[in-house]
C-alpha cells in the first residue's frame, strides 16, 4: 500500500471504529482466510490478491468479518490495456441456512444480450430497478429466491454496484471499486442488515 493509499484507509478505519467494534482475529468463522476466500468465485478473476487485513465484528448479536484485499487485474478498456492494483473491502457473514450457489452482480449489456438468447437469470417483478440493474444467477432458483426477501433485494437495490455471491451459507459482499468511506458504511450496515 503506498503512503496516500495507507494513510487513507488508516483514517477511513479510525473513523469506521468510532461506531463499530472491530475485533481482531486470526481466522474467519474458524476457517484460515485466504482457503475460505478462494472458495468464492468472485475473488477468481483477478490475477493476483492478497489479504491485506480483517476484524470480526459484531453489531447487535450479528457477527461477520469486514476486510481488505489487495488486487490487480487487467484493465481492458483502454487502447492499451495495463495492469492495476487497488485494495477493496469485502465483508463475510455466516447464514442461518444453507442457500445454495448463487450470484447477484451490477448487470452488463452483455448479460442484456445474451438473456435475448437464453434466459438464465432470476428477475422479480416486484422489484423491477433490482432486476435491470443486477444480474441474479443461481445452481438453485428456489434456494436463491427463499433468499432473496423484499428486504434483502430493497437492500441490495440500494447499493451502487454491489457484488454478492452465496456459496452455502457463507455471504460474501463487495464493491469492485478502491477503498473509500461510503462503501466501507455501507459494507458493515449490509453485515447487520442482510
Amino acid at each position: 500500500m503506498n503512503t496516500v493509499q495507507s494513510v487513507l484507509y488508516f483514517d477511513i478505519l479510525e473513523e469506521l471504529q468510532k461506531n463499530y467494534n472491530f475485533s481482531e482475529t486470526e481466522d474467519i468463522f474458524g476457517v484460515i482466510p485466504g482457503e475460505l476466500l478462494n472458495s468464492f468465485v468472485l475473488f477468481s478473476g483477478y490475477r493476483d490478491l492478497d489479504l491485506y487485513e480483517w476484524f470480526k465484528v459484531e453489531i447487535n448479536g450479528n457477527v461477520f468479518y469486514f476486510g481488505t484485499l489487495e488486487v490487480e487485474y487487467t484493465w481492458k478498456e483502454s487502447r492499451y490495456p495495463s495492469s492495476e492494483r487497488e485494495f477493496q473491502n469485502f465483508i463475510i457473514k455466516r447464514l442461518d441456512f444453507n442457500y445454495g450457489k448463487f450470484m447477484i452482480r451490477p448487470e452488463t449489456i452483455q448479460d442484456k444480450v445474451q438473456e435475448i438468447f437464453v434466459k438464465s437469470e432470476i428477475d422479480f417483478d416486484d422489484h423491477p430497478g433490482f432486476s435491470s440493474r443486477y444480474y441474479f444467477v443461481a445452481e438453485d432458483k428456489g434456494l436463491a429466491r427463499s433468499f432473496a426477501s423484499d428486504r434483502r433485494i430493497s437492500l441490495i437495490e440500494m447499493q451502487r454496484e454491489l457484488y454478492v455471491e452465496i456459496n452455502n451459507n457463507m455471504l460474501l459482499a463487495k464493491f469492485a471499486r478502491s477503498v473509500n468511506y461510503d462503501d466501507c458504511l455501507s459494507l458493515l450496515e449490509l453485515g447487520e442488515l442482510l
